[in-house]
């Protein structure tokens, strides 16, 4: 099933050589490929090829392991621990050309991660000023605007005052022109009285006359 390429299929019965025999190295290593080749199973292939990497092995299965291994760590983008397995393969079999191969590739795919990581890291410290630098001048402007608001009221709250002193005044001047009138007429009536009373003392006079009776 494996060489047919029937993946899942050689996964399934593979786990049943396992469930026979948990101790089969070689059914792990088997189970680990079949998982390898599967996308979506990139991570369980990990975890057999790390299971498998722990154990005492020997004929030639600790360095494919370990070479599996950094494959599977390379297809989940863990180029850190890739690099750590081929190193460790390389150990063993220092001359297979695969794993040097697969360790520079490691290695470079590693430096452009972090690169990346760096420029996401400079990208979301220069969004992170941005936005500082827009909040400060959106906190300068609120303030702007609530200080002219205050200064709004207090000119009509001015104006208001200045308004009600206007009327105040106005309604005095009426006053004091109203005690002016009430003053003119007491004068004119006593003027009156006093016109009255003269007509009246000439009136009462006697009358002289110049022929002799």
């Amino acid at each position: 099933m494996y060489e047919d390429k029937k993946f899942k299929d050689a996964e399934i019965e593979y786990r049943k050589a396992l469930d026979k025999n948990p101790a089969s190295d070689k059914a792990l290593f088997n189970l680990g490929s079949a998982l390898y080749n599967q996308e979506k199973e990139r991570e369980e292939a990990v975890k057999s090829f790390e299971s498998l990497a722990s154990r005492k092995l020997t004929n030639g299965l600790d360095f494919s392991s370990l070479h599996n291994l950094g494959n599977s760590y390379i297809m989940v983008q863990q180029y850190d621990k890739a690099i750590d397995s081929y190193k460790k393969a390389l150990r063993l079999n220092p001359n297979d050309q695969d794993t040097k191969y697969n360790l520079a590739y490691a290695q470079k795919m590693l430096k452009q991660q972090q690169q990346q990581q760096n420029q996401q890291q400079n990208q979301n410290s220069e969004n992170k000023d941005k936005n500082q630098q827009q909040q400060n001048q959106q906190n300068q402007q609120n303030q702007e605007n609530q200080q002219q608001q205050q200064q709004q009221q207090q000119q009509q709250q001015n104006n208001e005052n200045q308004q009600k002193g206007d009327q105040q005044q106005s309604r005095q001047l009426s006053k004091e022109e109203a005690q002016r009138m009430l003053q003119a007429l007491k004068d004119n009536e006593k003027k009156t009285i006093q016109k009255i009373n003269k007509v009246k003392a000439q009136r009462s006079k006697p009358v002289k006359t110049d022929k002799d009776w």
